[in-house]
């Protein structure tokens, strides 16, 4: 929830930050929505936008600290090292004992993932 210090945010400036979450959420391209409805951005004018933008920019860094990141755009590197779960701790669950998953792990040829990630590193 966003509030401002002196309730100042009426219909037509909330549906400006609406419209301007949407966008930008989408623009990151972290979120997609599920129905066709686009929020309107209303009409405000030039010194209530700045001051909305401001407004925005401040919402923006509260969000992200607070660990959703929905507004900065996906790092495709960092996404596909986030995705892929560590292998120490997902070995152990599915083994049930403490194990390694990097020699555990083993490609069809019997290539441990240890050794698989070092000749990737290696090219």
């Amino acid at each position: 929830m966003l509030v401002t210090s002196d309730d100042s945010l009426g219909p037509t400036e909330i549906s400006y930050l609406e419209n301007a979450f949407h966008s930008r959420a989408l623009a990151a391209g972290r979120v997609r929505t599920l129905n066709s409805n686009d929020p309107s951005p209303g009409t405000v004018t030039e010194e209530k936008k700045a001051d909305l933008e401001e407004f925005i920019a401040y919402a923006t860094i509260a969000i992200g600290s607070l660990g959703y990141r929905i507004f900065e755009k996906a790092d495709d590197d960092k996404a596909s090292a986030a995705a892929a779960p560590a292998p120490a701790p997902d070995a152990k669950f599915l083994m049930g004992t403490s194990a390694n998953g990097k020699l555990q792990w083993k490609t069809e040829l019997g290539v441990p993932l240890g050794q698989l990630e070092q000749q990737e590193l290696a090219e």
